[in-house]
């Protein structure tokens, strides 16, 4: 049926018209040609009168190549003389066994001496030629270089099947080459045949020749294919061979269907090949020497010809091998049908239908013009001279027309090629043509020609099929020029195929009108008459019908318009010539058999009428259409009145006992008689019923035709033809043969879809003010049903159906004063159908064996009625109608409910989608607490993911503080095989947030925190990132695309959280989240182990990237899909540096209970690697993350103040890369430093963690600095008092120790000198330094102490100021100095600090007393003096005397309590002085 409403197709007319002269085509087309380039060694010369010859190899010829060059200069200047190049090849001479075809009847005065000639002509089997003698020729025997091929270089008893008693695939005896080689007068013909066609045509533009290249590749084509056959003869004998051993249970069949598909690809390149070759060059031109034409050469026709005789010989060899013929029975391996032994049947096929038509077309080279394109075929010539007809003879074109038509009918339908099978057949075409041009002057001709009509009809048939398949080749060039607009089809032209097929529909017509007509006129009863009525019409009538239908479906309705014409045409000369030979017939069982033909052809104009009437509906042309359908019913009237007439006819035959013969049995002729009634009363009533169906569905299409745009004689037509149906329903039901199923019943479909049609559009023109009949079509259909018919519930849901229909419609148009009415009569019919659907018993499919007609009405209504409800709750959900969706859902539920006793029907998956559906359209009416308890029955009857998502919805909506354990609980519940399921529903989810959340966006992040915990966890995503392997997402959106919207809903939410639980669970689970997208990057940067040559350079923009080949991981195709793009990494790694910052002010703020220090840390660190990952390569390695050691404490290092580095650094950094390390590892002190202050933990595990973590982010800031050449005085320092707080906070004492040993003391004294040379003399260095001493002090860390002592001490020594006072604190150099010595673990520490001060007293004598105060000088003489003591006690001479030295120095600028001891101190000395003498 035609599509409704759409205009007709005018396809556009790419190709020249099909009337127009194909011969000035094809010239046309050669015009666009260019020459082919002159081979190598050869350049144009003005050669004028002489002759030039080059000698040339080839590269597929052993044999020498002259090339003649022929100019003019008498008739063409020199400067545009044109050189013909001819290619003479020295061929083989026929080897032996080869065979001539030449010509055997002398005495045809007719046949030329060049025509071969063709015997054994069967209709049943292939054409068989014979040749000069009986002699069977090699397949692979031909003028070709085969030597080199395997098949050709074995003797013929080797290729046969070892152990096989059988001849070899060729017997042949060798003959004489003299007995087989075509004689000196023989060559003189044919060369001067060739001679006469060449001067005989003439051409309006020169032709080229076929370049080197394409006759190159036709001889490559043309061997590949001959050993190709070679091999599937191989095949094919051990395929039988293996069969022939299972039926005799010796062995096993073997099937090599590779060698068929190769024969069938070599059949196709070769065929190709050929066209190529010959498009552009009429190959049955022949150069003489004289002609301006560039021609083929002779001996090349002459080979190509031989080549097309050895094809033709081998397919007579073997005719298992190339058999066409495949059907479903088709059988192999001992009588068992397999699909592979089929497809090996199929690919024989196509590649017989190829080389029949290969070797027709080598052989028939002088009688085609093989110029030809898409949608223009070749055709033969028709050359005449004014004298005589050069033409192939008779048997000739007999032969071409059966290989022909085998071969182009086995290509179209097996190969469904367009163009191959079309050219083939319109080649046979042509040699049925030539044949039937010959009938008048040639009387073997006209012999030929009675034999050959079936085969030709055959051809004439296949060629609009041919031509219909360019629609379908045409419709897939079309779709991949929209793929790929760059890829350009050599044979893409567009083809007018409409206009192909119709013309061929018209030859069709045309050949039964020229060779059927006659014998269709005539009295007699001849095969040719009975052919045509009983096949060639009925056949080309369908065809005609199926070409029309078609073209009526895609909307080319002229065109369809066309076709049926021929159709109609067709079917009514038919009738014609059947009603005539009805009226000349005798014999009953012709009548009978023209009886059932002219019923058949009958139903195909019906149908053909039908098909007219629609599209002639299409194009506005009623009255036409109504006319055909009045044409439809004469036709039936006659049907019927026929198969009365027979039956009254039956009747009185068997009252009267004419023509009946019974039987004289026991039973006698009464029971006889009464068994013929009882059957003729069968067949009329199912003729009867037959009639009303074709009454109905002729009723149908009236009422279909009337029922667009009606006027009041349409509608008062319309309302009879109703009338009609329901009268035909009424009948139906009282009948015996009644369907036992309503589906079945076609009556009563038809009936109700044209009352529906009706109501609705009656209805509808109410509602618009359209005016409209008042009568209600069902009222018809409800009052010919009783309340309790069993039809009657159908009844009321079709018009639930109609109603449903209407409400759509007044929705389309927003009608919406009749919104309410038309739901309220819906609900009514709806109730009605429940009512009368719960009067009966429940369903009972226990069995199926005995099915009652009730219980099978009852299922079907059920189904129906479902369907009905179903969409109802569709089209009320989609127009967000949610209390009628909630209403119709509730209906629903209840038939389900209903019809629970049959497990087919009462399914709790169906139920829950229903309850699921109610559930949300009673929470999105207001009803949340009811939509909340059905949810949660539907969750219960069915775990799935729709059903998880409904139930969260209505969470949402009911209670939404508990919406997020809803979710957690039912996650929990479903199974972890669901989680990419559950990954792809999670929009829905997300949306479901965003329509209901007034405020904040709490609850969106938490569904968004739980879809990226799924996602990264699912071990499909981080399998297919490490192989590498290309797939969707499991969400359907990349890891950054959600961890982007993520980061941008965490900052808003975050910032007015006041929670102090929620907020720790959200930065908690921030922290999986990006450890989790840090891994998967952590497995794309180490997808290969190779360490390949880095970039120990700053950070490159983008385009110096490109430009320098860098092979990112963004350029990953899996990478991007699965992963992200690079842009988006840059993203994440600028929002975590934002919300760091915010998470590190928001501790300052009264309101926020909780502290985010630390997480701001790690999101600092997180951005460092972030950033770092947007610069990685492929395979390279180039970048150290933090995150490489986040959860490997022992990995961690310190920064460097000596020169050597602790830790490998990147090979990839920037400075906001080496910033957001820095700075992270300030915030991680800023947080142990509070800690302590406040809450005094700082000696927890954790914390612990977090700085040593803190001092490798330092080590690797200080690298990545180092590296990015950013060595600055600020950054040093900050590393360096930042890695002094980390050693003191983790509270090792030998860890402390060393660190400041190794280097960080000097800095930081380097550090002091650089403040202490500054003009604000803040002393900055020095106050961070004493404030770790004092905390080296409480933390009882001896070692760390001394050494921190020391340095302030150094520090102040060094830069002159013995006391200063910084931030309120007193510092004096003494004072350090005294702390010093108290603390010494060694006699020379004590005496190393008596000597700094000794120092300064010579140093500075006058101003001694401003760098030391006197209580200050006192301490020191006494502890100098005691150590004194102290080592005389033990014998430490040498340095007891050093500390009495120090002492009496000191005593000077004593107090004056110790100047008065220092005579006590010199009698000391004088008797240690005197001890140390003795």
């Amino acid at each position: 049926m035609p599509r409704g409403g759409l205009p007709p197709f005018h396809p556009p007319s790419l190709s020249p018209p099909l009337t127009s002269d194909i011969s000035n085509l094809r010239v046309d087309i050669m015009t666009r040609r260019t020459m082919p380039t002159p081979l190598d060694n050869t350049s144009p010369m003005d050669v004028g009168d002489s002759t030039m010859t080059l000698s040339s190899s080839s590269s597929t010829d052993p044999s020498a190549m002259t090339l003649t060059a022929h100019s003019s200069s008498s008739s063409v200047p020199s400067s545009q003389s044109s050189a013909i190049i001819t290619a003479v090849t020295d061929e083989h001479r026929p080897d032996d066994g080869d065979v001539a075809m030449a010509n055997t009847n002398n005495d045809n005065s007719s046949t030329s001496p060049n025509q071969t000639n063709i015997t054994n002509v069967n209709d049943d089997d292939d054409v068989q030629m014979a040749p000069q003698e009986d002699v069977a020729v090699t397949p692979m025997e031909n003028s070709t270089d085969l030597e080199s091929s395997p098949a050709s270089s074995a003797p013929p008893e080797q290729s046969a099947i070892p152990g096989e008693s059988n001849p070899p695939i060729v017997d042949n005896e060798r003959k004489d080459p003299e007995e087989v080689s075509l004689d000196d007068s023989m060559e003189e013909q044919y060369l001067t045949h060739d001679d006469e066609m060449t001067d005989s045509v003439k051409l309006d533009v020169p032709l080229s020749l076929p370049s080197t290249e394409q006759n190159n590749r036709l001889d490559q084509t043309l061997d590949k294919l001959q050993h190709s056959i070679s091999v599937a003869i191989l095949a094919f004998r051990k395929e039988e061979q293996g069969t022939e051993n299972i039926r005799n249970g010796s062995g096993g069949a073997s099937n090599d269907c590779n060698a068929y598909v190769t024969l069938r690809e070599a059949a196709v390149d070769a065929y190709q090949s050929l066209v190529e070759y010959g498009s552009s060059l009429d190959l049955s031109l022949t150069s003489n020497g004289n002609s301006d034409s560039a021609h083929m050469n002779k001996r090349r026709r002459e080979k190509l010809e031989k080549i097309g005789r050895d094809l033709w010989k081998s397919i007579r060899a073997n005719p298992d091998l190339f058999n066409d013929v495949i059907s479903d029975v088709t059988t192999s391996n001992f009588g068992i049908a397999t699909s592979s032994s089929l497809e090996q049947r199929r690919q024989r096929a196509i590649a017989g239908g190829y080389i029949r038509t290969i070797a027709v077309r080598l052989i028939f080279l002088a009688y085609i013009d093989t110029r030809c394109s898409r949608g223009c075929p070749p055709a033969l010539h028709e050359r005449r001279d004014g004298n005589k007809a050069h033409n192939p003879s008779p048997k000739e074109l007999v032969f071409g027309l059966k290989v022909l038509s085998k071969g182009g009918r086995a290509i179209l339908q097996h190969g469904k090629n367009a163009r191959d099978s079309h050219d083939t057949l319109s080649l046979a075409t042509s040699c049925f043509n030539a044949l039937s041009g010959m009938v008048q002057s040639n009387g073997e001709a006209a012999n030929e020609l009675k034999d050959v009509l079936d085969e030709a009809f055959d051809v004439f048939l296949a060629l609009p099929n041919a031509a219909a398949l360019f629609e379908t080749e045409q419709a897939d060039v079309d779709r991949r020029s929209k793929e790929d607009d760059a890829s350009v089809q050599a044979d893409s032209v567009s083809v007018d195929w409409p206009t192909i097929v119709l013309k061929q529909l018209d030859a069709a017509t045309n050949f039964i009108d020229e060779h059927c007509n006659a014998a269709l006129k005539e009295d007699s009863k001849s095969p040719l008459k009975y052919a045509a009525l009983q096949r060639f019409l009925p056949q080309l009538a369908r065809l005609c019908l199926k070409q029309g239908s078609h073209f009526a479906d895609i909307g080319m309705n002229e065109h369809a318009m066309k076709a049926l014409h021929i159709d109609l045409t067709v079917t009514n000369s038919c009738l014609q010539r059947i009603k005539e030979e009805k009226t000349r017939t005798q014999e009953k069982n012709e009548a009978t058999m023209l009886q059932n033909l002219e019923a058949n052809v009958v139903l195909v104009s019906i149908d053909s009428l039908y098909v007219l009437s629609a599209v002639l509906q299409t194009l506005g042309r009623k009255q036409d259409a109504i006319n055909c359908l009045d044409e439809v019913e004469k036709h039936m009237t006659e049907k019927y009145e026929l198969d009365e007439e027979l039956y009254e006819e039956t009747m009185n035959a068997l009252s009267n006992g004419k023509d009946f013969l019974f039987t004289e049995d026991a039973i006698g002729p009464a029971q006889d008689k009464k068994d013929f009634k009882n059957r003729a009363t069968t067949t009329r009533t199912k003729g009867f019923n037959a009639q009303s169906r074709e009454k109905a569905t002729l009723s149908s299409r009236r009422i279909k035709l009337h029922n667009e745009n009606p006027s009041q004689e349409d509608e008062r037509c319309i309302d009879k033809q109703l009338r009609s149906m329901v009268e035909l329903v009424s009948k139906r039901q009282e009948t015996s043969l009644m369907e036992r199923s309503f589906e079945n019943d076609q009556i009563l479909v038809l009936t109700l879809q044209a009352i529906r049609s009706v109501h609705v559009r009656r209805k509808m023109s109410r509602t618009s003010d359209e005016g409209g009949v008042a009568l209600d079509p069902y009222r018809l259909m409800f009052d010919q049903l009783s309340k309790s018919h069993q039809l009657r519930p159908f009844v009321v849901l079709d018009k639930l159906s109609a109603t449903l229909s209407i409400a759509f419609e007044v929705r389309q148009r927003k009608l919406e004063n009749e919104y309410q009415s038309i739901d309220q009569e819906a609900i009514i019919l709806a109730d009605q159908c429940l009512s009368s659907f719960k009067r009966g018993d429940a369903l009972n499919s226990d069995t199926t064996l005995f099915v009652d007609t009730k219980n099978l009405m009852k299922k079907e209504l059920f189904d129906e009625a479902k369907v009905q409800f179903s969409r109802a709750v569709s089209l009320y959900h989609s127009y967000k109608a949610y209390e009628m969706c909630a209403k119709w859902a509730s209906l629903l539920k209840d038939v389900l409910e209903t019809c629970k006793g049959s497990a087919e029907h009462g399914d709790d998956p169906i139920l829950a989608g229903v309850l699921t559906v109610l559930a949300y359209s009673l929470s999105m009416s207001g009803s949340h607490a009811e939509g909340m308890k059905m949810v949660r029955g539907a969750w219960k009857k069915q775990k799935s993911v729709d059903n998880l998502v409904i139930l969260f919805h209505c969470a949402t909506l009911h209670e939404h503080a508990d919406a997020l354990l809803e979710l957690d609980n039912a996650l929990n519940e479903l199974s972890t095989s669901d989680h990419d399921n559950i990954l792809e529903h999670f929009p829905r989810l997300s949306n479901s947030c965003v329509e209901n959340e007034s405020e904040g966006g709490e609850l969106l992040l938490g569904v968004q925190e739980r879809w990226m915990n799924l996602l990264l966890r699912s071990k499909k995503l981080s399998t297919s990132l490490e192989q590498k392997v290309a797939c969707e997402s499991p969400s359907g959106h990349s890891v950054l695309d959600l961890l982007c919207a993520y980061l941008d809903n965490f900052e808003c939410v975050i910032s007015s959280q006041k929670d102090r639980q929620k907020a720790e669970s959200m930065c908690e689970y921030l922290g999986h989240i990006i450890d989790g997208v840090l891994r998967l990057l952590q497995v794309c940067r180490d997808r290969k182990q190779e360490k390949l040559i880095g970039r120990r350079k700053k950070k490159k923009t983008p385009k110096e990237t490109s430009e320098d080949g860098f092979d990112l991981i963004w350029n990953d195709t899996t990478t991007v899909t699965l992963l992200g793009e690079r842009s988006q990494c840059v993203w994440v790694a600028e929002a975590l540096w934002n919300i760091g910052h915010q998470l590190y002010a928001a501790r300052m703020l009264e309101n926020v209970s909780y502290d985010s220090s630390a997480v701001a840390a790690d999101l600092f660190a997180a951005s460092h690697d972030f950033i770092l990952m947007s610069e990685e390569e492929e395979g390279a390695r180039l970048s150290k993350l933090d995150y490489d050691v986040k959860y490997e404490p022992e990995k961690f290092s310190v920064p460097s103040f000596n020169g050597a580095s602790t830790t490998a650094a990147s090979d990839i950094s920037s400075e906001f890369s080496a910033q957001c390390l820095l700075l992270s590892a300030a915030v991680a002190v800023d947080y142990y430093m509070e800690e302590i202050s406040h809450i005094g933990i700082g000696d927890q595990s954790s914390t612990k963690s977090l700085l040593r973590r803190t001092l490798h982010r330092l080590a690797q800031s200080q690298q990545e600095f180092e590296l990015n050449c950013k060595k600055r005085a600020k950054v040093s320092k900050m590393i360096a008092l930042l890695t002094m707080r980390c050693v003191l906070g983790i509270g090792e004492d030998s860890f402390a120790f060393q660190t400041f040993n190794n280097g960080l003391s000097a800095t930081l004294l380097k550090l002091h000198l650089n403040d202490a040379a500054a003009s604000n003399k803040e002393f900055y260095t020095l106050r961070q330094v004493k404030l770790m001493c004092d905390m080296a002090l409480e933390k009882r860390m001896t070692h760390t102490d001394r050494v921190l002592t020391k340095m302030v001490s150094e520090m102040l020594q060094k830069s002159g100021d013995f006391q200063v006072i910084i931030g309120g604190c007193f510092i004096s150099l003494g004072d350090l100095q005294r702390k010093t010595i108290q603390s010494a673990s060694s006699v020379d520490d004590a005496i190393g600090v008596f000597q700094e001060v000794d120092n300064v007293i010579k140093k500075e004598k006058g101003g001694i007393k401003k760098m030391y105060s006197v209580d200050e000088f006192s301490w020191f003489a006494i502890e100098a003096y005691n150590k004194f003591v102290q080592l005389s006690t033990i014998g430490d001479d040498d340095n007891a005397k050093t500390c009495l030295t120090y002492a009496l120095n000191f005593v000077e600028f004593s107090s004056k309590e110790v100047r008065c001891s220092k005579r006590q101190m010199l009698t000391s000395f004088s008797a240690s002085c005197r001890n140390w003498i003795e």
